[in-house]
């Protein structure tokens, strides 16, 4: 069996019913060392990936998309090979809203999905790795007004 790639991306939208703005910093998994935000750029041709140390933040009543070619998830260091048709759970960390627990479906080529196949080039991205939140047509519903 293939060993596992170095990172893997994963893909939600966030719906922020609350309040008050929420901000997403990350995650983790029993599947990878841990989930970062991370953003990727296009710029003179050239696509560049960072990561957002602060997060991403969901505005009240607001919906954020995490799409390949944008905003995303990325698994840093999976401890196993993404099988498409498997799920698994994780647990993201938000500022207010603290720990909430989501599963994830594993797609084939999620990015030629969306027309951006270009976005993991060079950086080892495990194309059946790419993820989607299991139930990406509701959308997650961040519930943030709570304390």
């Amino acid at each position: 069996m293939p060993s596992a790639a170095p990172v893997a991306g994963a893909y939600l939208t966030l719906t922020n019913s609350g309040a008050a703005p929420d901000t997403l910093t990350g995650g983790s998994t029993p599947i990878a060392d841990r989930i970062e935000v991370h953003q990727m750029t296009m710029g003179d041709g050239i696509g560049r990936m960072r990561p957002l140390p602060e997060g991403v933040e969901i505005a009240a009543g607001a919906k954020v998309e995490l799409a390949p070619g944008g905003i995303h998830l990325m698994l840093i260091n999976p401890s196993q090979q993404l099988i498409e048709g498997n799920s698994f759970k994780a647990t993201l960390q938000f500022a207010r809203a603290g720990s909430v627990e989501v599963e994830f479906l594993v797609q084939r080529n999620v990015s030629a999905e969306t027309g951006n196949g270009t976005e993991h080039e060079g950086h080892g991205y495990d194309e059946i790795g790419g993820v989607r939140y299991f139930d990406d047509a509701i959308g997650y519903k961040l519930q943030s007004d709570a304390e």
